[in-house]
């Protein structure tokens, strides 16, 4: 239904979608990285990877900004590729914005659990870092294999599995060398991290429009506490009556083709930057009914 948006002045046009936005990124940072090694002897890169020395003096936003570094070019390519193939399905199902916010917060717990693993038991802690967006990356299918779980996936394009038998597949050997590391340069523990977040994204309902995240409840706290401080002069019971009066007029209105395709493409919008989950009744059956008339 949502595929055919043809109209006269030449179709619907959304905005770019956040995993593009997100892929372009991490290219982007990829290249400025490169040229920095090549010509910087690395320091910018320095500052950005995330290593429990500069942890120490401070530099806390490496748990975000390791997340775009890499180590190579299979290793950007390999991300990129998983991404762009789970990452569609994901954002049209949680929206632009929560994907972005599970991209980084599944991340920052992969590399938080990676960090704290190598700081109680590497010989020499300081001595590692991490870099790359593999753990946000393993949240994001977490989420997807948690969503679709009899989704059929085909590992090396060949072997068909289910999403959820593959993501359990996952987090066994991402535990098992975790607790056993290998001697490898893979960061096991923040795959395990990340795939576990993801789990949860979705377990706790955080998936879902309507479903609060805590930092947004936290802030809404403290907006109401910042309020009540002012002690806002704006009257409660005559903004409802206004509001309301506004809402009863604006329906009882005819609707012109010309209000019906503003209306189509604003929830169009909506469904780009937020996903299905977050369209009310009213707008789907309002949606419905303008397919059926169109």
């Amino acid at each position: 239904m949502f595929a055919e948006r043809n109209y006269s002045d030449g179709g619907y046009r959304g905005p770019m979608s956040m995993l593009n936005k997100l892929v372009i990124a991490l290219v982007s940072v990829f290249v400025i990285q490169s040229i920095d090694i090549a010509y910087n002897g690395g320091q910018l890169t320095g500052w950005l990877k995330l290593s429990t020395d500069a942890v120490k003096r401070g530099l806390v936003w490496q748990f975000v900004t390791f997340n775009f570094l890499h180590a190579g070019f299979g290793h950007i390519l390999i991300n990129c590729l998983v991404l762009w193939m789970i990452g569609r399905v994901v954002e049209q199902s949680i929206g632009q914005k929560r994907f972005l916010t599970a991209f980084i917060a599944t991340g920052i717990t992969g590399g938080l659990l990676q960090f704290v693993l190598i700081w109680i038991f590497a010989k020499n802690p300081d001595q590692h870092s991490l870099v790359g967006a593999s753990a946000g990356v393993a949240g994001i299918f977490a989420i997807f294999a948690s969503m679709f779980k009899d989704e059929v996936i085909r590992v090396y394009f060949v072997l068909p599995v289910k999403a959820g038998t593959l993501l359990k597949v996952s987090v066994a050997i991402a535990g098992f060398f975790t607790l056993v590391p290998p001697g490898d340069s893979i960061a096991h523990a923040a795959h395990l991290g990340g795939l576990l977040a993801g789990m949860a994204f979705v377990k706790w309902g955080w998936h879902r429009e309507f479903h609060v995240l805590p930092w947004e409840g936290w802030w809404a706290k403290f907006q109401r506490k910042q309020s009540f401080v002012k002690k806002t002069s704006a009257p409660v019971r005559s903004k409802g009556r206004v509001e309301k009066r506004s809402v009863n007029s604006s329906a009882a209105a005819p609707q012109k083709p010309v209000d019906v395709k503003r209306r189509v493409d604003q929830i169009l919008d909506k469904i780009s930057d937020k996903g299905l989950n977050s369209l009310t009744e009213e707008e789907r059956d309002f949606l419905e009914r303008a397919r059926k008339k169109m």
